[in-house]
């Protein structure tokens, strides 16, 4: 930030509000958030950069949002396993216990019986995947429950009418 004489203060070292604002929309004209982005939006995967403007006649741009669907769920039937293998082999021992076992395979390097080197491991990915799709199932519940949350809606009408929590748009 800095400060003109006045003590009037501007986010940019230019001092001239103007020319501020004329490089400000300038960059709103040049807005490209590039191709990935671009995919990310039509898939629904990130939620909006863009600037919401509101015209008099009711258009609005950018004219899609995002829906206002909850999804907290960090898994689904695909990555579950491989995510959940990567989230436990990131922390240092519990990649250490695996090395350890899997040098028991080598005939030089085998030191005891290899049920007694794979079973603490197994036991622990056994508990963890257990936890972690039993958290996974609750948060889909809560989410459930948020979606389907039943919400008064004001019609151009003037009637009133119910919708769920999922169904509420912008605009």
């Amino acid at each position: 930030m800095s400060a003109n004489p006045g003590g009037a203060y501007f986010e940019n070292s230019n001092t001239d509000p103007l020319l501020e604002h004329r490089q400000g929309d300038e960059a709103e004209r040049r807005q490209n958030f590039g191709c990935w982005y671009q995919i990310q939006r039509c898939m629904g995967w990130v939620a909006s950069r863009e600037n919401r403007t509101i015209y008099l006649s009711g258009r609005t741009r950018p004219s899609r949002f995002p829906s206002n669907q909850l999804d907290n769920q960090k898994y689904n039937l695909f990555t579950f396993l491989p995510l959940l293998l990567y989230n436990e082999f990131k922390f240092f021992f519990n990649l250490f216990f695996l090395l350890i076992a899997l040098s028991q395979f080598v005939p030089f390097l085998k030191v005891g019986l290899l049920i007694t080197y794979v079973s603490p491991l197994a036991f622990v990915l056994t508990v963890t995947m257990l936890k972690e799709a039993y958290d996974d199932f609750k948060r889909a519940q809560r989410d459930k429950e948020l979606n389907n949350a039943k919400f008064e809606k004001l019609t151009e009408k003037g009637t009133i009418s119910q919708i769920t929590a999922r169904e509420i748009s912008v605009g």
